[in-house]
């Protein structure tokens, strides 16, 4: 047998040896205490995110993969109470977690609640186109400007470039000021207008092939003055607000009043024109207007007495016997005339109608045909500068268009599609 004295020392062995190993199951279950994490001043941070240091996002990515995120996930698996069940989350887990930024964060949708009415939203279903550029692009104004120099090559025109500019729609890219056009006579316009190049080509255009020889024809002498009344203007079609841009917005329109000779002789459209075709349907209408008000307020005619016969009247179907020789017709002769003017006082000296006759081809039926030939050389001279506009610009409008043009032509470098407008 062995002496006692080594039995002991192998029960306290073991007795040392299980106290060991109690210790180490027991360190297992339970988690070890969290620190509560301090201040500068040794005080307690109640705010967890207070006290902790501000990590990137790099730094975030690493502790999610890192060492760190494994060593917590190993002991927060041992972290449950056997008493209640929760899980007790360890400092290092609590440390590697993200903390989430309110501001980048998405709310999940809300489902519309059928009970609830439905509320309008906050913001309009479609956006607003958005507004134009404020200023040309150095592209756009670099190929208008090459532009200009293909159009007006070999133009007789005297011009000073003026800047870019833009207002919403309205601008030119490369406007000029037009101070006179053509050579021998050289045409001055007054004011200078600002206008686009292709409006100075056209007019160079009209003024050679077209205003100079009806000029010599109609006025006996050339034009040297052009009397404008309106260059670029940034509004509508006629002035209106709800119409389309007008060319005056591009700087590609020009009003004209009228023209000046070489002889100080106007042809102004609103003096010289004549009676527009609209006005003498207008007053015509009016004519007819107020003959049938007349006729409704007269009184009805009465119907005339029948001539009692006498019963001692001779009932012959012959005519009764002329009493003197005086009422006898000359030689059988009929009257040459029954009453009215002569034929000579039908005219005037120079060949034309009287004041207060009808024109050759006039009538009361077809009031228009008085406006189809101008009643002087001046009108004569409008009428043909006006149709020969039509075909070189994209619309051209004169006094027969509307009243809004009663006094000066419109003319502009529009693009047409299908036809220019001509009124």
């Amino acid at each position: 047998m062995l002496p006692m004295r080594f039995v002991m020392t192998g029960l306290a062995g073991a007795l040392l040896a299980a106290t060991f190993l109690t210790a180490q199951c027991l360190a297992a279950d339970v988690p070890p205490p969290i620190k509560k994490p301090r201040d500068k001043t040794g005080a307690v941070v109640t705010r967890p995110d207070a006290a902790q240091p501000k990590t990137s996002s790099k730094e975030a990515a690493q502790s999610k993969t890192g060492p760190a995120a494994t060593l917590s996930a190993k002991t927060a698996a041992p972290g449950i109470s056997k008493a209640t069940g929760d899980t007790a989350k360890p400092a290092a887990a609590i440390a590697a977690k993200p903390i989430a930024d309110p501001a980048k964060t998405v709310a999940a949708p809300v489902k519309p609640d059928p009970a609830k009415p439905a509320t309008k939203a906050a913001f309009p279903a479609t956006l607003a186109p958005p507004p134009p550029p404020k200023e040309w692009s150095a592209e756009e104004i670099t190929a208008a400007k090459a532009h200009c120099e293909a159009v007006l090559k070999g133009v007789d025109a005297v011009s000073v470039p003026e800047p870019a500019f833009r207002d919403g729609d309205c601008g030119a890219a490369a406007p000029v000021r037009l101070i006179s056009v053509g050579k021998n006579p050289q045409v001055s316009l007054d004011p200078p207008a600002l206008l686009t190049c292709d409006m100075v080509a056209g007019l160079h255009i009209w003024l050679k092939q077209d205003v100079q020889p009806s000029a010599k024809k109609h006025l006996g002498s050339e034009v040297i003055r052009i009397e404008t009344m309106s260059d670029y203007s940034c509004r509508n079609a006629y002035g209106r607000t709800a119409s389309r841009l007008s060319e005056h917005g591009r700087a590609n329109a020009l009003d004209i009043r009228g023209f000046v000779t070489a002889r100080a002789q106007p042809a102004y459209v609103l003096e010289s024109w004549g009676t527009t075709q609209r006005e003498l349907a207008e007053a015509e209408a009016a004519k007819l207007a107020a003959a049938a008000k007349a006729a409704a307020a007269a009184p009805p005619a009465d119907t005339p007495a029948k001539t009692p016969v006498k019963a001692n009247a001779a009932q012959t179907d012959t005519p009764p016997a002329l009493k003197g020789p005086k009422d006898v017709p000359a030689l059988g002769f009929q009257p040459a005339r029954l009453g009215g003017p002569k034929e000579k006082d039908k005219t005037t000296a120079n060949g034309g109608p009287k004041a207060g006759l009808t024109a050759p081809g006039a009538s009361a039926a077809n009031p228009a045909a008085a406006a189809q030939k101008p009643k002087d050389r001046t009108a004569a001279f409008l009428h043909q500068t006006h149709s020969a506009a039509c075909q070189i610009f994209g619309t051209t409008l004169g006094p027969e268009a509307n009243a809004a043009h009663r006094n000066h032509f419109h003319v502009d470098m529009a693009p047409r599609k299908t036809k220019k407008i001509c009124d």
